[in-house]
């Protein structure tokens, strides 16, 4: 069998026989939505630190939390706000020293670029 026909039983059976992945699956357990009152996002899993990872009952004794005690692992909240625990905005995302800089000149840059289309009637990022 060659590799040209072992490519196209592949695909012919990744595109026939292969189900949609279920929702449970789709990456919903890398960030839950954001918080209503806050508008910061939580990790849900964790490997090694437990960044953004809100400490609720469950990521505290749920099975993978109890795994984690077990190999002494740290937990969320466990050193207070290291791994801030209240969670992230995008724009605060990044080294603590540069944190709350730079908003200004972002906000400048945006207006900038919106002027830019709406005069040009072009793409923002386009140079001529």
């Amino acid at each position: 069998m060659t590799l040209d026909a072992t490519i196209g039983l592949y695909k012919a059976f990744v595109k026939y026989l292969c189900l949609p992945r279920p929702d449970w699956l789709i990456g919903h357990a890398i960030e839950s939505k954001p918080d209503p009152v806050t508008g910061r996002l939580h990790h849900l899993k964790y490997d090694s630190h437990p960044w953004y990872v809100k400490p609720t009952f469950w990521t505290l004794w749920g099975p993978t939390a109890l795994s984690k005690r077990l190999l002494f692992g740290i937990m969320p909240g466990d050193e207070g706000d290291k791994y801030q625990p209240e969670g992230y905005i995008i724009k605060e995302l990044g080294p603590a020293y540069r944190l709350g800089k730079g908003e200004a000149e972002m906000e400048e840059t945006r207006v900038g670029l919106r002027e830019r289309r709406a005069m040009s009637g072009k793409c923002p990022m386009s140079l001529f």
